[in-house]
């Protein structure tokens, strides 16, 4: 873009300029963890850091296998390890030894590994079988078993084929990989760590197991163990069954229709009603079969084909094999309510046996239609004086509900029960009930259903997933009217939010709710760390909030406020900072340093850890000795996703927390701030008929989860156990849940944490339905990728880039990385910043260095709208920006005083604020927040995640972090004296902050609305060959002139002030 003489006459430059001393440097971005690499005789221990490996003591008659303790009670192996040998034992229950091979290498084993020049010989004492040159074997080369040589020269009939190995002199260690001669399949890396411990029977030995049809297909899966494991868990010589049920490989995904991963004939369904099926061998020698009993045949499948509607519903299954059944509806939903067995025959006349996944054919019969489960409204319905508690439930074969009351003690005991009434055409169980019998009392539903991965019918207790209010510790669901007017504080009907202009016109503020206020003196005792903080007109870390609003931040985004698993609700259970040490004691007396055992100390737990030396690992020894007693977590671990935390709330037993949530909600509309709220879809806290905080799994077992196609194992690619929003009900779940914040709390956005394992059309069906509610409403959340599981292969995934041209936002690493790593001031590259800058637009030209000239999209670029990228430097994940800037080899050479780094953390702050997207900033990051550098804080207590909105400190140096860097190098930064701001830099630092805030929000400019605008507004100078280092020269344009890449189209002018504005970082 060229400026002529006219337009400079009405330009605003802005000089968003810091000189700091000094040049080059490193630095450190992308991925924000550092790697701990322990040497051969240390291990990781819980603080992060390496140290030496305990020395594992055993009671006889245990001995130490591998860091347990174990009974050897295992037979005895074919073939034990001589001096300097080892040896591998691998069996698989098709006893096929033919055509593999190891892989062996000696990395982080150089003291002592395989012995390269005769790593395999041809029987004691016998000539070399197989030698290496260097380092490891030359893939894909390497020894096949060589148990031919040894005893009777036959495999080891219980553990399978093996290998001996030689052993260097003194060798400590071995890694090794079985795989195919090609390569492929193979296991994961595996290493034995030789021992001289002859009281292990099992010492220098390893065994390699594959009894299962997903380690069949791959080996990755087999099981391994240093210790004898056996096929099945049986040890006595293998023999393959005629027919084993094996896995739930089969998916039943619509009334007519069956997928298996097998070509069969002769397929058959079984079903028993009380989950009796057995396989009984029948006949003798090679006539022999396996028969099902215990229940009856249900129906004969005969081979199909799939239709394209059919593979687009299941990608994932579309090359199983296809298999049609014939049976009318009534009979296929009482099926589903069954223990289910399939069964066939290959062209060998092998039998194999699976159960069924039936996510699909549930949604194909109960929300295909147009007024069927997915369209009903679920959870407890007041109407009329009268309240109905619904569920779904399409397996169950009865449900219950059980009401509770509170007894004069407060303990809760059984009141009533009442038979729930299914409607068949929706899969859906209620009752109904007088309002004056169970309004404000407890309930659950007594589900009685088949669970496949117990292969049982249960009768087990649920929680109600659609709860509004529940009692302390998630323990029951409660009977609550959300619109009852004692659960609303004074003024909520009539209050309204602030309004918003755009998505790109909002400042994000994000906060945690402990945080907040946790350790702050001006907030009312009973109300620190709880909803109620953000009410308390004349605190310290209201009144900063609000100096923030009157700058121009317009959201507050809210770390998880509904119910979690990992903070204890009631306060007796609890043991945070102002507890004395006497009281911790009584709860855990696990660090004998702190509880003696002969002393009541009376201490309060916060003096005790301000009287540690921070450069000792005290602090940290306290903190993680309470870290699950006390009140503290981020919450990333749901139960009931639309209770507010009891935890937060003055009383966790009821609603009390439903008035106090709403009283924060509305406090910070009064301050002028929207609402956001972080919520985690993505997974539970816990899943299965008998995990104490599992809720979907005990209502219809498996449908709400992301199985693995072939064993039905619930994945695990979030952290925890994925949920899966490509089932209807549980997408309908989330729109709904979305909704009813949305609602019933004045919830003006969302953040979805690992949005990305959510399909693309889910989140747009979600953004949908919240701005029927509320038109402003702004969803964003995690777009990266998903490191493993079958979620790419099943929906468009909402990605960075797949969520381009939705409105939906994610968060911006790109431009992060290169802020964090302080490229402006290192001479790095800055083009991602640029393109940050620009809204990371896709299509936005970007010039490199060398000249060229790029689309964004080239170098990560992903938008299509500049709403659609959150521009940050630092997250409540990974360390704050001070940390990050101050840890070490970061800041440039000559940055000496603390002045200097807080205004460089004040300008990577400027580059988000005055970015085209939605600046998004830390709590604290305005302040030079520090969790003295904790990278992974999210169960670190109040002491580490402590923001002081007095500004007198920053928290920095309080101790060396529970999950950080090293402790070495943790060392040599805090002792850095300028890595410690003074309150005059901390002040400072605000002060620069709100100013920024000021400009951005002073004109339109800096929240363009759209691509084009971007693309045609928006240039750089200072670019190409003769660009200067450590400068950014932005303008964006307005007024008089024609918009880029059009003949005659005028460009609006939308800033009356500013005919364009420079900004310039250097």
């Amino acid at each position: 873009m060229r400026f002529g003489p006219a337009r400079i006459l009405g330009l605003a430059i802005l000089l968003a300029s810091f000189l700091v001393a000094g040049c080059g440097g490193g630095g450190a971005g992308g991925d924000q963890t550092p790697l701990v690499v322990c040497d051969d005789d240390e291990i990781l221990l819980d603080n992060g850091q390496c140290g030496p490996k305990p020395v594992l003591v055993c009671d006889l008659p245990e001995v130490a296998v591998d860091g347990r303790c174990i009974i050897p009670d295992k037979p005895t192996p074919k073939y034990t390890p001589g001096p300097n040998e080892a040896v591998i034992y691998y069996n698989r229950r098709d006893k096929n030894f033919d055509g593999w091979v190891l892989h062996l290498w000696n990395n982080g084993c150089e003291a002592g590994s395989w012995d390269n020049e005769r790593v395999t010989l041809r029987g004691p004492g016998g000539g070399v079988d197989y030698s290496y040159d260097g380092t490891g074997t030359a893939w894909p080369d390497g020894p096949p078993p060589n148990y031919q040589y040894y005893e009777d020269g036959e495999a080891d009939p219980i553990y399978g084929a093996y290998w001996v190995l030689q052993l260097q002199d003194e060798a400590v260690c071995g890694n090794f990989i079985v795989h195919g001669l090609a390569g492929a399949p193979q296991t994961v890396d595996l290493r034995i760590n030789f021992s001289e411990d002859t009281a292990n029977p099992y010492r220098n030995m390893y065994w390699v197991v594959v009894d299962s049809t997903l380690a069949e297909n791959e080996l990755r899966e087999a099981r391994v163990a240093a210790e004898p494991i056996c096929i099945n868990d049986v040890c006595e010589e293998y023999e393959a069954p005629p027919l084993a049920i094996e896995d739930q490989a089969a998916h039943w995904i619509d009334a007519e229709t069956v997928l298996w991963n097998r070509t069969l004939a002769n397929v058959e369904l079984y079903s028993s009603v009380d989950g009796m099926l057995e396989v009984e061998a029948r006949g003798e020698g090679e006539s022999v079969l396996g028969v099902v009993t215990g229940g009856e045949l249900a129906a004969t499948l005969s081979p199909t084909g799939l239709t394209d509607a059919q593979r687009a519903r299941s990608p994932h299954l579309a090359d199983y094999d296809a298999y049609a059944l014939d049976i009318d509806l009534a009979t296929v939903k009482d099926l589903l309510t069954h223990q289910l067995w399939l069964v066939g025959t290959d062209a060998e006349g092998n039998q194999f046996g699976t159960q069924l996944q039936l996510s699909r054919v549930l949604d194909d019969i109960y929300t295909s239609g147009s007024d069927d489960a997915d369209e009903a409204t679920l959870g407890p319905q007041y109407a009329a004086g009268s309240i109905t508690a619904n569920v779904w439930a399409p397996t169950a074969q009865g449900v219950v509900l059980l009401v509770y009351d509170v007894r004069p003690d407060g303990r809760l005991a059984y009141d009533s029960e009442f038979d729930m009434t299914l409607d068949g055409e929706t899969g859906i169980w209620s009752v109904t009930g007088g309002e004056d019998d169970w309004d404000r009392k407890y309930y659950r539903f007594l589900v009685t259903a088949y669970h496949p991965n117990e292969g049982k019918v249960l009768r087990r207790e649920a929680r109600d997933p659609y709860s509004v209010s529940a009692y302390t510790g998630s323990l029951m669901s409660q009977f609550v009217n959300i619109a009852a007017d004692d659960l609303k504080p004074a003024g909520w009907d009539s209050h309204l939010a602030p309004s918003a202009v755009s998505p790109e016109s909002a400042i994000i503020y994000e906060g945690h709710v402990r945080d907040f206020s946790a350790r702050d003196s001006s907030t009312p005792a009973e109300h620190r760390g709880k909803f109620l903080a953000f009410t308390a007109g004349n605190s310290a870390p209201v009144a900063h909030l609000r100096r923030l609003a009157d700058a121009g931040v317009t959201h507050f985004h809210v770390l998880p406020a509904f119910d979690v698993r990992s903070i204890p609700e009631d306060p007796e259970r609890q043991v945070n900072l102002e507890n004395a040490i006497y009281e911790l004691c009584r709860l855990d007396d696990s660090n004998k340093e702190i509880c003696p055992g002969d002393v009541r100390d009376v201490t309060s737990i916060i003096d005790k850890l301000e009287g540690f030396d921070p450069t000792t690992d005290e602090a940290r020894n306290l903190v993680n000795t309470i870290r699950d007693i006390d009140a503290y977590n981020w919450g990333y671990d749901p139960v009931l996703y639309n209770v507010p935390e009891g935890s937060y709330s003055t009383d966790p037993a009821g609603p009390v927390r439903i008035r106090e949530m709403r009283a924060m909600n509305q406090a910070l509309h009064e301050m002028g701030l929207r609402v956001v709220l972080d919520v985690v879809y993505n997974h539970t806290s816990d899943e299965g008929a008998d995990g104490a905080f599992s809720v979907y799994d005990r209502i219809v077992p498996g449908y709400y989860y992301r199985r693995n196609p072939t064993t039905g194992d619930v994945e695990r690619a979030s952290c925890c156990s994925d949920t899966a929003a490509e089932h209807a009900m549980m997408a309908k779940f989330i729109k709904d849940s979305a909704v009813f914040w949305a609602t019933h709390y004045k919830v003006d956005g969302f953040r979805f944490d690992w949005m990305s394992l959510h399909p693309k059309s889910v989140m747009q069906d979600t953004l949908a339905a919240v701005q029927a509610a509320d038109p402003d409403t702004y969803i964003y959340g995690e777009g990266w990728g998903p490191g493993s599981g079958t979620a790419p292969d099943t929906f468009e995934l909402s990605t960075q880039a797949n969520m381009a041209g939705t409105g939906i936002g994610t968060f911006n690493d790109r431009m992060r990385d290169r802020l964090r790593d302080l490229s402006i001031s290192i001479g790095g590259d800055l083009t991602r910043v640029r393109a940050g800058l620009a809204g990371n637009l896709a299509e936005f030209q970007l010039v490199l260095d060398s000249g060229v000239t790029i689309a964004a999209g080239s170098d990560g670029g992903y938008t299509a709208d500049p709403q659609e990228s959150v521009n940050y430097a630092s997250v409540h994940d990974g360390m704050t920006l001070w940390d990050e800037l101050n840890r070490g080899g970061v800041l440039p050479s000559g940055t000496e005083s603390p002045a200097d780094r807080a205004r460089m953390a004040v300008q990577a702050q400027s580059l988000v604020l005055l970015s085209q997207g939605v600046p998004f900033v830390h709590m604290g990051g305005d302040i030079l927040r520090s969790k003295s550098l904790s990278h992974n804080s999210y169960n670190a207590g109040d002491w580490f995640n402590y923001v002081d909105f007095t500004l007198a400190d920053n928290n920095w140096n309080v101790g060396l972090p529970p999950e950080g860097p090293p402790d070495a190098d943790v060392l040599i930064a805090i002792d850095d004296p300028s890595a410690d701001p003074t309150a005059d830099d901390i002040a400072t630092s605000l002060a620069l902050f709100e100013e920024f805030v000021e400009i951005a929000q002073g004109s339109p400019l800096f929240s363009l609305r759209s691509a084009e605008e971007v693309i045609d507004r928006v240039g750089f100078h200072n670019i190409g060959k003769e660009a200067k280092a450590n400068l950014i020269a932005m303008s964006i344009d307005d007024g008089i002139g024609v918009v880029t890449n059009t003949e005659d189209t005028k460009r609006d002018d939308l800033d009356l002030a500013n005919d364009a504005i420079v900004v310039v970082f250097n």
